[in-house]
């Protein structure tokens, strides 16, 4: 009889560790389906081992499987990345076969998840497998999310008390939410309080309020609201990219020509824009018509040309431009790294609220900017706003690898994606935005380990 108990005890432990291996495989639609039918039949099996526990008098710890949040299952992480933007307090990233993830501060519902609960690690948002493009918002602890999918409908998600949801409310929603549902996006960019978006037939969209802590301490003297639906911004039907930062706006049209825009009625600091009257439409900056991609920041902006060079413009209060000075500039300037002058040529760049992060096309990866919290990930910095000793007023390289190919930052913290499809974050950790599972900063790039 015992012998009989012994090998009934040894099948059930058998049965419940394959059972426990089958739930780590790699996601797919079809093992979606499988996991609450194992999680049951792994209960059960528990179960059944307990007992025969008990009759054996033996005591051996069980494993129970949780139906709260703590203790939800994880499917494992992309083995690449196909997309990734930095919110102030939180990250949101597209896998490369088309998921959905997003882990930090959630206190408005931004991480998309359906709770306001806070993730130290990457949370799965919902079971598609179509997502194409997203963008997480600037706001300060209870931001929002702005996504599209392959099909090129839009969804917005997390604070909406400025209507930058766009979905005729001033509802937070926890879930992503469709709106213009008859309207294809080509773009979006989710700022402080408002989103904008290029549609695909090249119109300009815009709703919420934009000019919000113009003047870099509280909100500007009047901000413009939008309103809480989508509205066309001028006319033209020659839009391409949109990128909307904290305070300031800047769009490429499809003849090359870059524009921007603060969205204020008052300038009240920095002269990037040479008249002080109203600006709630964009205004063309420079001359040049080579312009292929732009990143807009808190109250500065960096674009680069087509011939790979780095230019930059706005507030340069923290020497968060790069050009070596700590002069705001009100015409983009050449950003540079060598001794002699000499451009180098520059693939990519983020704008972060007062450092930037940029890398060049062979791979290089270069911080510069305020480090008060280590997020120029060079190892130094982290002393706090009474130490700017560790702060770099021009490109600084970070490590000597050549494998870096994806980047995004914002307030106080960086995030990349190495050529290997590995995700690494630096930087300030307060609300778990770094995704190591823990609250702690760091100033040199950590792994996020699947």
């Amino acid at each position: 009889m015992k012998k009989k108990r012994f090998l009934r005890l040894f099948l059930t432990l058998v049965i419940f560790i394959l059972i426990l291996t089958g739930c780590t495989d790699n996601d797919s639609p079809e093992r979606n389906d499988t996991v609450i039918a194992d999680i049951n039949t792994t209960k059960a099996v528990s179960h059944e081992i307990e007992s025969e526990m008990a009759y054996m008098k033996v005591s051996l710890p069980i494993l129970e499987i949780s139906d709260n949040t703590e203790g939800e299952i994880q499917p494992p992480l992309p083995e690449s990345w196909a997309y990734l933007s930095a919110g102030r307090t939180h990250i949101v990233a597209i896998g490369a076969d088309g998921s959905l993830w997003a882990w930090g501060g959630n206190r408005a519902g931004q991480l998309g998840d359906g709770t306001t609960i806070d993730r130290l690690s990457p949370v799965r948002i919902g079971a598609d497998y179509d997502w194409a493009s997203v963008s997480a918002g600037q706001g300060n602890w209870d931001a929002h999310t702005a996504a599209i999918r392959t099909d090129g409908s839009l969804w917005t998600w997390g604070r909406n008390s400025e209507g930058q949801l766009g979905n005729g409310t001033r509802a937070n929603s926890a879930v992503p939410i469709q709106i213009m549902p008859d309207y294809k996006m080509i773009s979006v960019s989710a700022g402080m309080e408002h989103t904008a978006a290029v549609r695909d037939d090249g119109t300009l969209w815009i709703w919420g309020s934009t000019g919000f802590a113009a003047n870099g301490h509280g909100r500007g003297t009047s901000p413009i609201s939008h309103g809480n639906t989508p509205v066309q911004l001028g006319e033209d039907a020659d839009w391409v990219l949109v990128s909307a930062g904290a305070n300031y706006t800047a769009a490429i049209k499809t003849d090359g020509s870059l524009w921007g825009w603060r969205g204020d009625e008052e300038r009240r600091w920095s002269p990037y824009e040479d008249s002080v009257t109203r600006h709630d439409t964009p205004i063309q900056i420079g001359t040049y018509t080579d312009w292929v991609s732009v990143s807009a920041g808190r109250a500065n902006a960096f674009a680069i040309r087509a011939d790979g060079s780095l230019w930059g413009w706005g507030d340069n209060g923290a020497g968060q431009l790069g050009d070596g000075t700590r002069t705001s500039r009100s015409t983009p300037v050449q950003i540079k790294v060598s001794s002699n002058g000499i451009s180098a040529s520059w693939a990519s760049v983020v704008s972060g609220h007062f450092h930037a992060v940029a890398l060049k096309t062979d791979g290089s990866l270069w911080t510069w900017g305020v480090n008060v919290h280590g997020e120029l990930g060079d190892g130094t910095g982290g002393r706090g706003w009474g130490d700017r000793s560790d702060d770099r007023h021009s490109p600084a390289r970070v490590g000597a690898d050549y494998d870096w190919v994806s980047i995004a930052a914002s307030h106080r913290y960086t995030v990349a994606m190495r050529a290997d499809g590995s995700l690494w974050t630096w930087g300030d950790n307060q609300w778990g935005q770094l995704g190591d599972g823990t609250t702690t900063s760091r100033s040199s790039p950590v792994r996020i380990t699947p």
